[in-house]
């Protein structure tokens, strides 16, 4: 079951179960329930296990979800170098495929002799979410993240209302961790070509700075000179001049060509005017 196929982001699930199909109109409508096993997983960046049922109401292609799905890795203790936490990252996933509804919660193992205790406990303001995502993506907890580190997630990783991502589970999350850490980013897109992530990933963010709207994008996560870049202003709003607010200032950098091609590199600067009906 794929929720977005721009970045693979699915559920294996191997199931066992009934359901009847009755054809009606040549709409077929499915009743029944079938239990997702315990060899299924579900694939976000990282593969949790995952388990549950689905439960088919009518629509054939939209049956409600009750999954459990488990990730669990191990962690650096900041206090402690030689200490390896274990971490487990849970997802409790309602809703219908269409529309999923996620509750997310984390144990960590603070000795190595006891059992994982509930993160919520220990957070720093209670966000288990941030850490939870920050974990799955690079290893760490929020606030242990270098500066370069959190450069990279917001290169290599985008979600954003209305495009790209919108169908995925962890997409709000994501969205509210992405604009949480990274406030001049407006908006992200990944979309996903085939073979391997790092070659095949298009990644497109924009956001806002000094009265402009800046755009970057392309296959940047195997090399950042294959960044397309473009940075727009209105002269009115620079100018203080609300008379000539339309008229518009781009520079681009554009480059053309992809890896098994000779790249070619423009770099331009235009003026334009923008017609508003």
């Amino acid at each position: 079951m794929i929720f977005t196929p721009s970045t693979n982001e699915e559920l294996y699930a191997e199931l066992d179960g009934r359901v009847s199909v009755v054809n009606s109109q040549g709409y077929p409508s499915v009743t029944g329930e079938i239990a997702v096993l315990s060899h299924s997983y579900y694939n976000f960046f990282r593969r949790f296990d995952a388990s549950g049922k689905l439960k088919f109401v009518g629509q054939w292609d939209n049956p409600e979800l009750e999954i459990q799905a488990t990730y669990e890795g191990y962690r650096t203790d900041p206090a402690h170098d030689s200490l390896q936490q274990k971490v487990v990252v849970q997802l409790n996933i309602g809703g219908t495929r269409y529309e999923p509804k996620l509750d997310m919660s984390m144990k960590v193992q603070l000795q190595p002799d006891q059992e994982p205790v509930d993160w919520a406990l220990q957070a720093r303001g209670g966000d288990v979410q941030s850490d939870a995502i920050s974990f799955i993506l690079t290893g760490k907890f929020r606030d242990e993240l270098t500066s370069k580190e959190r450069g990279d997630i917001a290169s290599s990783v985008g979600s954003t209302a209305g495009s790209g991502l919108t169908s995925g589970l962890l997409s709000g999350v994501l969205t509210d961790f992405l604009r949480q850490e990274f406030p001049f980013i407006r908006s992200a897109e990944v979309s996903y070509g085939g073979g391997s992530f790092q070659q095949g990933a298009n990644v497109r963010l924009s956001g806002e700075a000094f009265k402009g709207y800046w755009q970057v994008g392309g296959k940047i996560l195997n090399d950042i000179g294959n960044a397309n870049v473009s940075y727009q202003m209105s002269l009115g709003d620079v100018l203080k001049a609300p008379s000539i607010h339309n008229l518009f200032l781009e520079i681009q950098r554009r480059v053309e060509g992809d890896i098994s091609e000779e790249k070619k590199l423009t770099n331009e600067a235009r003026l334009y005017y923008r017609f508003s009906f």
